[in-house]
């Protein structure tokens, strides 16, 4: 009976409200006081509040690397962000200490971070910046795929080179190489490429022989003629021009391979069927899109890119097509 008396008296006392006096204390501290900043921040850290410790931190932080409490500071941030799970940021903060200003416990708590397989890592993206720099992109993209490959699923406690970084140096390896690729390869078959003779002025139509045009013939059911939809154009009236498969350019056959001519054709058959223009715009995109990134085939693709089509969508289908993805 007495122990839950006194349990009441203890909850009917007034509790201090912890962050209340911080905010009373962080009234009083003048923001160009690192020294008084980082008191403070100590402060809220042994109480447990590692939010305001870290308030504090980023004001200190903020004062500049001139100032001398900056190095404490930015170390003390980065304990909170490792605790918080954000090591990425913390790392390069770490990195930025011991670089800088020789923090030794930054460098402690860096080489804790490391393992065999993130130190293998970061010797890949290394070896690969210095052969990006020596302009040898396709070498490089060799050593950041490796890299890319040694990167655990989830959360990089360890001293990786985050996933984001990796990504960017292998997509400025592929810009190189398609730059590359743009002059040696694909501005000669640019080059290569003339209008179409016979489809030219229809856009690599022509009007149906069949129907001349008209989109349906005339057939017999049951000693009756009807108008029916002509079977060869299926009633549009115009079928695309043989001579150039609907591209409206044609090249030399010595440009282009029988095997690059057939996947050419492979891609033209999946945009012009009827499944894939019965979906959706973005899934029928997307169904094209999935096709020319499965071809190997460099001069197919390289086609394409040279094709500049010479007739454009109507304000009434861009209308109805809305935004393209």
């Amino acid at each position: 009976m007495t122990r839950t008396l006194v349990c009441l008296l203890l909850l009917a006392q007034p509790q201090a409200d912890g962050d209340a006096e911080f905010r009373v204390r962080l009234e009083k501290t003048d923001p160009a006081d690192a020294a008084a900043l980082l008191d403070l921040g100590q402060w809220c850290e042994e109480r447990k509040r590692p939010g305001w410790a870290e308030r504090c931190y980023r004001m200190v932080s903020g004062l500049g690397s001139g100032e001398k409490n900056y190095p404490e500071a930015v170390y003390r941030l980065a304990r909170i962000e490792i605790r918080n799970k954000l090591y990425s940021s913390a790392y390069r903060r770490l990195r930025h200490l011991t670089s800088s200003f020789n923090h030794r416990a930054a460098a402690a708590l860096l080489k804790e971070a490391q393992t065999e397989t993130s130190r293998r890592q970061r010797i890949l993206v290394t070896e690969g910046d210095q052969l990006y720099k020596e302009g040898e992109p396709a070498n490089a993209r060799l050593k950041y795929s490796a890299a890319f490959k040694l990167l655990p699923e989830g959360a990089l406690s360890a001293d990786f080179v985050p996933r984001a970084q990796v990504l960017e140096r292998l997509a400025r390896c592929a810009d190189r190489i398609d730059d590359a690729h743009f002059k040696e390869v694909f501005e000669p078959k640019k080059r290569s490429l003339r209008p179409c003779r016979r489809c030219t002025r229809y856009g690599g139509f022509l009007k149906c022989t069949s129907c001349g045009g008209a989109g349906t013939q005339n057939v017999r059911v049951r000693s009756k003629t009807i108008k029916a939809a002509c079977r060869r154009c299926t009633g549009v009236g115009y079928t695309f021009c043989t001579s150039c498969v609907g591209m409206q350019y044609t090249t030399e056959d010595y440009k282009i391979t029988d095997k690059e001519r057939k996947a050419l054709t492979r891609i033209l058959d999946k945009v012009r069927d009827k499944d894939v223009l019965d979906r959706s715009l973005t899934q029928g995109i997307k169904t094209v899109q999935r096709l020319v990134l499965e071809t190997k085939e460099a001069a197919t693709l390289d086609y394409f890119r040279s094709v500049k089509p010479k007739f454009s969508l109507s304000a009434e289908l861009h209308e109805k097509l809305g935004p393209l993805p």
